[in-house]
């Protein structure tokens, strides 16, 4: 386990519903959907964290409900933890959980961790776990990939960040991020030293969204090819 997380204080069932965090719940809700924008564009980091006090409510019995308590507990001690100390439990909870929706997310949840701590191997690995479980319904699914995509940025695998980049695009066409994703793809095919291929993710972009902010960045960035 990595070092850095603090002992977890035994809370109540009872008392985490007395939390202040969960009579603000319906405020996080509404953060969540008027900020789902970052929380994609950015793969997660902190913001996701705030997504995890939804799980409190995910289920009223069973493995469901206890999983959705063990987030709710990790997200109230993560101010006193590092990443990768996170990212450790996170896993754990994955693990105990496997199977239920809020143990499958506590998978995309360990990858944002590790990710922060600059373990993108295990990150990679990680998304890769929540990809195959993940429901595929959420826009947390594209997220996996926008993060699977930013840590191979990171360890300088262009090529294959383009392409999972456009595989975050397809997982969701219609989805409001789908065009920042082509572009993303675009700029990683020009690292990856692939004109054409970014060149037509390029002109995809202005095809499919004429007169808008992605389209006039594809602009610019074919004039820089």
């Amino acid at each position: 386990m990595a070092k850095g997380l603090k002992p977890l204080q035994h809370i109540k069932k009872k008392e985490i519903k007395e939390d202040k965090l969960v009579t603000t719940y319906f405020q996080v809700r509404d953060y969540m959907d008027q900020n789902k924008k970052n929380l994609i564009k950015y793969g997660g980091g902190g913001l996701l964290l705030i997504a995890l006090v939804v799980f409190w409510f995910s289920s009223k019995s069973g493995a469901e409900y206890d999983a959705s308590y063990e987030l709710g507990v990790a997200m109230m001690v993560a101010g006193q933890s590092e990443p990768a100390a996170l990212a450790d439990n996170f896993a754990q909870i994955a693990d105990r959980y496997n199977g239920t929706t809020a143990g499958n997310e506590a998978l995309l949840y360990a990858a944002q961790m590790k990710r922060m701590a600059n373990l993108n191997e295990e990150a990679l690995e990680a998304y890769n776990n929540y990809i195959r479980r993940g429901d595929k319904g959420k826009f947390l699914y594209p997220a996996a990939f926008c993060g699977k995509a930013a840590c191979l940025e990171d360890l300088n695998r262009f090529e294959e960040a383009a392409e999972t980049y456009l595989r975050a695009a397809s997982s969701h066409r219609d989805f409001f991020m789908a065009p920042r994703f082509i572009l993303d793809a675009a700029r990683c095919y020009r690292l990856a030293d692939m004109p054409d291929q970014a060149r037509t993710q390029y002109e995809a972009v202005i095809e499919q969204y004429p007169d808008t902010d992605f389209s006039r960045e594809a602009e610019s960035g074919i004039r820089k090819i």
